[in-house]
């Protein structure tokens, strides 16, 4: 009978996208292991220096960046307003001569401060001739300011050209040299590609619960009034509308109120530890969906309710606090390796939390599929 579950549609969707996963990370990391080799083979060195057909500004009107990634290097002022006293000071002069050479327009257009109406030279005086649309506002400044930006431009370099393949290598190489060095770049890539498809395997299992529940929900609906709310809860007419599509469809409104129960399950901070425990305590399977089995160099590990708790509290540190647990964390999970401080997502790490994933989504679909689960009988008393 386990033919079925390859009819189970959240199960075939969660297969499909984990593969992809799968080869994404495996190309990743071989790629990285060979990169990381030929830039040991070739210091930076003896590289040829890599330089860019176009000039910077041409490169910078095709390029990519956001306004994180503009800072600015260092600034001059070109020209501001001063003073008749302050433009006294610098040209060494009384403030009656300045007068004097404002009366005969010597210095150039002069303006009125907005605030204490006193009387603006421009300076440096080679400035002075400059139309006044071309200054600076009464009281401001105009500086000259070197930018350094940070941008994107895609490499036009044809990597299916064989004959040129020396040459295309090198460039590669030399823009990974300057990422930083081999041992370190190879070291923090591979950190972050398992921890990134750590994220995404975990995302797609919630994916796949959130799927599930949905399934579970349409075959049993009275699951959706199995609550102590549920008596309380009230529907407006203009809701109801809205939901059956102006009363026309029940399939339509069935959606609506399951979509607002996996809604109600992820709420009240509870994220996918809802959904689990719904599972887990409104029905009765044949066996613990998740007391599932995986190898792992060659010993059998059994997974537990508890090992999705482990890979739950772990996104959540990668997520929202940068990988860096706190003590109470370290406490409660110290087989985890940890760097610094920082929770370390490394190859075994890796393999056994998508192992575990795998291994409970089969074993929850296989029997959800086969339908061997029934209500909880207190549910079914009502």
């Amino acid at each position: 009978m386990k033919y079925k579950i390859n009819t189970f549609a959240p199960y075939q969707t969660y297969l499909k996208n984990i593969s992809q996963i799968s080869d994404f990370e495996e190309l990743t990391d071989i790629s990285y292991s060979l990169s990381q080799q030929l830039l040991f083979k070739y210091p930076k060195k003896e590289l040829p220096r890599f330089e860019h057909e176009a000039n910077k500004l041409e490169l910078l009107k095709s390029s990519s960046y956001c306004m994180a990634d503009v800072t600015a290097e260092k600034s001059k002022i070109l020209c501001k307003w001063i003073t008749i006293q302050e433009f006294a000071t610098k040209t060494d002069q009384t403030i009656q001569q300045v007068e004097k050479l404002i009366s005969q327009n010597k210095l150039g257009s002069i303006v009125l401060d907005p605030k204490s109406h006193e009387k603006l030279i421009i300076w440096p005086q080679s400035y002075k001739n400059e139309p006044l649309n071309k200054l600076p506002k009464p009281g401001s400044s105009k500086y000259s300011v070197v930018l350094k930006i940070k941008a994107s431009v895609k490499d036009k370099s044809n990597i299916e050209d064989l004959e040129d393949f020396e040459n295309i290598q090198k460039k590669f190489l030399m823009l990974a040299h300057s990422l930083g060095k081999p041992k370190e770049l190879g070291k923090n890539s591979t950190n972050i590609l398992y921890r990134s498809c750590f994220l995404l395997h975990w995302t797609l299992f919630e994916v796949f619960l959130r799927s599930t529940l949905d399934k579970i929900l349409i075959q049993n609906p009275e699951l959706l009034f199995d609550d102590k709310q549920a008596d309380k809860l009230t529907i407006t007419y203009k809701d109801l509308f809205h939901f059956s599509n102006k009363l026309s469809d029940i399939n339509c409104l069935q959606s609506k109120l399951i979509e607002s129960e996996i809604a109600k399950q992820e709420g009240d901070g509870k994220s996918i530890h809802g959904i689990i425990n719904f599972i887990k305590s409104k029905l009765q399977f044949d066996k613990d969906p998740y007391k599932a089995w995986y190898q792992f160099k060659g010993k059998r590990i059994e997974t537990s309710y508890q090992s999705l708790i482990e890979l739950k509290e772990v996104r959540n540190v990668l997520m929202h606090d940068a990988g860096f647990p706190n003590s109470d964390f370290i406490n409660r999970y110290p087989k985890i390796r940890y760097r610094k401080g920082e929770l370390i997502v490394d190859s075994d790490y890796y393999l056994n939390a998508t192992l575990t994933l795998r291994s409970i989504a089969y074993n929850l679909a296989s029997q959800i599929s086969n339908n061997k689960y029934k209500v909880s009988k207190e549910l079914t008393k009502k």
